[in-house]
């Protein structure tokens, strides 16, 4: 069975503004995360406003996402990496 640690945030009732804040640090949007964690997009923009609290299975699949190493998190692959070949070809 798959464990993780629960963001002290989302256990203080915040999860809401650790929503936002996740999604923003990776530069992700409501429809990309609802694709990855298998719910609808409008409950994503919904969480984030906080005019919802999630279900638990909800809540699982989004800290399951969000809380996936950046080596092998959503989008990775498709962020620019530091020394990255194509974007020094780009630079010149």
């Amino acid at each position: 069975m798959e464990t993780f640690t629960v963001p002290r945030r989302v256990l203080d009732g915040d999860f809401a503004g650790w929503l936002r804040d996740e999604m923003k640090s990776r530069r992700m949007t409501g429809r990309m995360l609802a694709h990855r964690a298998g719910v609808d997009h409008t409950t994503i923009y919904r969480l984030t406003l906080g005019e919802r609290q999630p279900t638990l299975a909800t809540a699982v699949a989004i800290i399951r996402v969000l809380r996936a190493e950046p080596s092998r998190g959503p989008f990775y692959d498709e962020l620019p990496q530091e020394g990255d070949e194509a974007l020094k070809e780009e630079a010149r």
